[in-house]
């Protein structure tokens, strides 16, 4: 059996997956703390729409940050 190696689609896909696990987290924990109580029970729905926010926002910042990584480092090896 053959290790993954750490480049290629399984990378990209646990960086994704983990990116939007920890950007789910954090969008429920701050719908819980600033929500009203009223409105968490009314409308519960909305603590989703925070979680999958938080993903959506977790998976884009990684993705940006690479590149933005990509292109800094294209740059500053580039010889002149």
């Amino acid at each position: 059996m053959s290790e993954p190696r750490g480049d290629g689609l399984y990378l990209k896909l646990v960086q994704s997956i983990l990116a939007a696990g920890i950007g789910a987290a954090i969008g429920y924990g701050y719908a819980r703390i600033n929500l009203p109580a009223e409105v968490q029970t009314r409308a519960a729905h909305l603590i989703g729409v925070y979680a999958s926010a938080g993903a959506v926002i977790g998976v884009v910042g990684l993705r940006f940050g690479l590149l933005v990584r990509a292109m800094i480092r294209d740059y500053l090896r580039r010889d002149r």
